[in-house]
């Protein structure tokens, strides 16, 4: 609703409380509009140096000296879910998460990652035998 002219307005609202009531209500949405330019503002300065405010903490994270890059992104992942469950509870899928993270965290700490196996190059025979012993194994089970 717009007015030209606060003869308008005045014919418009009889009484002055009636005028009062609308002159708050423009107060408010203009103090909620300032609030989100303000917020807007702010991530336009962040896009404008480069900086996705969506993953500004991502940036700003620097894994400590010897620490591996699995490592960091296990701390870097539980620190984001601890950040969530201060504000809600987590969701299931959250919580496996959480656990999975915890779990392999603690397997490379405590050095129980084993290196995936270094394959050489073998001929026929030693494979076939290999795979027999396989055979072997599974049947035993």
């Amino acid at each position: 609703m717009s007015f030209d002219t606060i003869d308008k307005m005045a014919e418009r609202y009889k009484s002055v409380e009636e005028l009062r009531i609308y002159a708050n209500a423009q107060y408010k949405t203009i103090q909620k509009l300032s609030k989100k330019i303000g917020e807007l503002e702010k991530i336009n300065e962040k896009l404008q140096e480069g900086i996705d405010p969506d993953r500004e903490d991502e940036i700003r994270y620097q894994a400590p000296e010897g620490m591996t890059d699995q490592e960091a992104i296990c701390v870097l992942e539980l620190s984001k879910l601890h950040l969530s469950s201060q504000q809600r509870e987590l969701t299931l899928e959250e919580t496996r998460k959480v656990e999975t993270y915890v779990k392999t965290l603690y397997m490379i700490r405590n050095d129980q990652v084993k290196a995936p196996p270094v394959t050489k190059n073998i001929d026929t025979k030693e494979l076939l035998e290999a795979m027999k012993g396989l055979g072997k194994a599974e049947s035993d089970e």
